[in-house]
This record gives structure tokens, C-alpha cells and sequence, in this order.
């Protein structure tokens, strides 16, 4: 992993370690695979769980114009807030990257970040959005939205060792 360093200043533990997914595990999740979830997201949100949602800029998965519409289907009361909220930069100076490197918009509870200059692997390519993700208040991952009976299937790492 080229940013192991970077990641252990960021207080991951060295005995974690990021990696590919089993052909297992993807088998155990492909029947919630590409499933949207609103209704499940909008359940945490009334609840006042922070849910972060995070877009690649140059992700060909799943693209950003994809994602914000995805956003744009929720129940949040104030939606419309949000969406017309403008866009906050977040700069990043560190070992010679200068300039902006994502963008945020916040509402209550929802953040969602628009990651430049990355794709479908925003937490290997981008060392500020993985310090970003590893101090946020809830790391939401599918394993959150799977059914109950099928949440036995998963592991999940919620950043602590």
C-alpha cells in the first residue's frame, strides 16, 4: 500500500490494512448490490446519525452527477437547503499538493464531498479524504444497510483496533 505511512499518521493502527474483497463476501452481498438504500439512509438521518456521502470526481462507476441524484431522492426535511446550499472548497498543502482538493456541503446531519482527482478508490488515491473519513463522527458502510439476516455475512472495521 504506497501511502502506509500517511495512513499510520492518520491513526490506523498497523495491523489494519486495506485490501480487495473476497470473491466470498461478494457473492454474500450481490443480491443488495447497486441497490439504492433511501429509505434506509433517510431512517438514519431522522434518527440524527451523521451520514457522509462521498463521490470520486472522476469515478466511471459511480459517477458524481449519479450520486447527487441519488441524494436528491432523499426525505430529508430541508433537502431543498441543502441542495441550493453552495459548496465549500477544502484545500489541501501537504507533500507538494497545493490548491483545491474537494469540496463539501453540509446540511444537519448529511455531508457529502465531492473528491477531485479521484475514482472508484477515493480512500487508496486521496491521503486527505482518508484522514477525512478515518476522524469522521460515523463511517457508514454497506454492512449498516444490509438486512439483519445479512449482516452475519460481513466484517466490518469501524476504524478503532
Amino acid at each position: 500500500f504506497a501511502e502506509a505511512g500517511r495512513i499510520l499518521e492518520a491513526g490506523v493502527a498497523a495491523s489494519h490494512w486495506w485490501g480487495e474483497q473476497s470473491d466470498d463476501v461478494f457473492d454474500a452481498l450481490a443480491g443488495d448490490f447497486m441497490k439504492p438504500r433511501i429509505q434506509e439512509v433517510d431512517q438514519l438521518l431522522k434518527l440524527g446519525v451523521n451520514v457522509t456521502v462521498y463521490s470520486g470526481h472522476v469515478d466511471l462507476i459511480w459517477a458524481t452527477k449519479g450520486t447527487m441524484d441519488w441524494v436528491q431522492k432523499l426525505k430529508l426535511d430541508g433537502l431543498n437547503s441543502f441542495l441550493s446550499s453552495p459548496r465549500t472548497p477544502i484545500y489541501c498543502n501537504k507533500e507538494g499538493q497545493s490548491g483545491t482538493q474537494a469540496f463539501v456541503k453540509s446540511y444537519k446531519n448529511l455531508n457529502f464531498y465531492w473528491i477531485l482527482e479521484a475514482g472508484h478508490m477515493v480512500i487508496n488515491e486521496w491521503y486527505l479524504w482518508t484522514t477525512l473519513a478515518l476522524r469522521s463522527r460515523c463511517w457508514l458502510t454497506l454492512r449498516d444497510l444490509l438486512p439483519s439476516s445479512r449482516r452475519k455475512q460481513t466484517r466490518r472495521w469501524n476504524g478503532t483496533t
